[in-house]
C-alpha cells in the first residue's frame, strides 16, 4: 500500500517507482523496511524510555513478531548494549 501512495504522491506509476529502485538491487518495500528499522534502532538507543512495542508500532510494524523478525537482533539487547557503552 505504501508503494501505491508513494507513487501517487510523486505523480508516477507504481511500475515507474519500482523501476527507479531496480538499479539499486533493493526493492522499494525493502528500502522502506530498512529505513523504518534504522529509525527503530535510533529510538531504541536514545535516552527516551519508550517500550519496544511502542517503537515498533510507531514505525508501522503491525505485530511484535514481524518487528522482531525484521530487526534480526533482540531489540532489548540492542538497548542494553547502548546503555552499557555510553
Amino acid at each position: 500500500m505504501a508503494a501505491i501512495s508513494t507513487a501517487a504522491a510523486l505523480g508516477i506509476s507504481l511500475r515507474q517507482l519500482h523501476m527507479l529502485f531496480e538499479p539499486t538491487g533493493t526493492s522499494f518495500a525493502r528500502y522502506v523496511t530498512q529505513r523504518r528499522l534504522q529509525h527503530c534502532r535510533a529510538a531504541l538507543t536514545s535516552p527516551a524510555a519508550r517500550s519496544v512495542a511502542d517503537i515498533a508500532f510507531g514505525w508501522g510494524f503491525n505485530s511484535l513478531a514481524t518487528f522482531y523478525r525484521a530487526f534480526g537482533l533482540s531489540p532489548t539487547a540492542v538497548r542494553a548494549a547502548s546503555m552499557s557503552t555510553g
